[in-house]
């Protein structure tokens, strides 16, 4: 059965205008009893006149089927019962005022009565019968929404219960609701939390009822989005004999390089963009810059030593690269081809420390596809670089 203390905070707004009205409720007199259903006399206390203690036999109930004697002042019960009927019997807090509302009036059995029921509906229930309690009442929702047009936008409201719907519905094994759910929302740029997850929802529930088209095309997106979010990098750079495909390479075996001698590169680029373009496939644009540096080592006034590097040559624009391919680029790595440039000389100096050379790898991602196909002036693009050593022999 349901606790007593169910009950109390309905019961607490049922008195709660005779506590603000100073109101003091009085019983019948010792020994009768009231009608059941009426309301009992209410008076205010005054200083010349206090109200008699109403007797101890009137508060408890009659029998089994006890009788309540009073009421709050101000409170038409009968009223206050027809609106709780009115209201929907499904909600846990209208069907205990209603039981309250009933015990206040007399009607003891119908009051306990509701208390038993409540009780029963507490029982726990299945994961599965929760789960289909939780779409009922996500459908609910949506259908209380406001209707909008085709152009406008959702509203956060209803895209966070269409997706909470959707994810409850692929948890009921039900792929046709779960993207019935999703269609109403359309795709946005921003790759924010809610985009990202509309995309991953839409892409399990296709694939789950066999649409694998649709699958692959939200999946991909998806992939695409967080791709994005991420920094370009690379790595893996080194010098290199041959390349026979990614990451299968033979490492240089000289150790050293000679001044204009040409010399091949090998690096690996991550989170670089792969573009759908209007007509038909992907394009990967990237730029690469080389820069050539030398670093020494010296001491500062206080005879630390200190290392000074200073840029030998850049090339700016060294190559550009376009990959064009039917679907999108996953993996990438660059082979780059240069000439040692003949201002890198080895040495001694300072303090018989030797001079150490380098090439700098500068790769940018050219994501604008129409300004990197059409050579168009673009904005600033993200960039990622990379240090390769370079032994210069003497």
């Amino acid at each position: 059965m349901l606790k007593a203390t169910a009950l109390i905070p309905a019961l607490a707004w049922l008195l709660a205008p005779c506590v603000a009205q100073a109101v003091e409720v009085t019983g019948t007199e010792p020994g009768s009893h009231p009608t059941p259903g009426r309301t009992a006399k209410a008076e205010t206390t005054s200083p010349e006149k206090k109200a008699q203690p109403a007797s101890s036999e009137t508060d408890k109930p009659d029998g089994p089927a006890g009788k309540t004697g009073q009421q709050p002042a101000g409170l038409d019960v009968k009223a206050e019962i027809r609106k709780c009927e009115k209201l929907s019997s499904s909600d846990k807090t209208d069907r205990e005022r209603l039981a309250a509302l009933c015990l206040l009036d007399g009607q003891i059995a119908r009051g306990w009565k509701i208390i038993r029921d409540l009780a029963r509906l507490e029982k726990p229930s299945t994961a599965e019968e929760s789960l289909g309690s939780a779409i009922r009442k996500l459908r609910a929702k949506l259908a209380g929404m406001p209707r909008r047009t085709a152009n406008t936008p959702p509203k956060r409201e209803e895209v966070v219960a269409r997706l909470r719907l959707a994810m409850t519905a692929l948890a009921m094994n039900s792929p046709a609701e779960a993207l019935a759910a999703l269609e109403p929302l359309r795709a946005r740029d921003r790759a924010d939390r809610l985009e990202l997850q509309r995309l991953a929802l839409s892409g399990l529930a296709a694939w789950s009822a066999g649409v694998k088209d649709k699958a692959e095309h939200n999946l991909e997106s998806l992939l695409k989005k967080v791709v994005a979010g991420r920094r370009l990098a690379l790595r893996s750079a080194a010098l290199v004999d041959r390349v026979t495909c990614y990451g299968v390479y033979d490492e240089r075996s000289r150790r050293t390089v000679r001044p204009g001698e040409s010399v091949m590169a090998y690096v690996e680029v991550l989170n670089f963009q792969c573009n759908g373009m209007d007509t038909g496939g992907h394009l990967t644009a990237l730029e690469v810059s080389l820069v050539f540096e030398e670093e020494s080592e010296k001491k500062d006034r206080r005879g630390n030593p200190v290392k000074v590097r200073r840029v030998v040559r850049e090339l700016p624009g060294f190559s550009r690269v376009r990959h064009r391919t039917r679907s999108p680029l996953r993996d990438l790595h660059l082979v780059i081809r240069f000439k040692v440039p003949p201002e890198l000389q080895a040495g001694t100096k300072n303090h018989g420390k030797d001079k150490a050379h380098f090439v700098k790898i500068i790769v940018t991602d050219q994501g604008n596809v129409p300004a990197a196909v059409e050579g168009k002036e673009r904005k600033p693009t993200p960039s990622a670089s990379i240090r390769l050593p370079l032994r210069v022999a003497g």
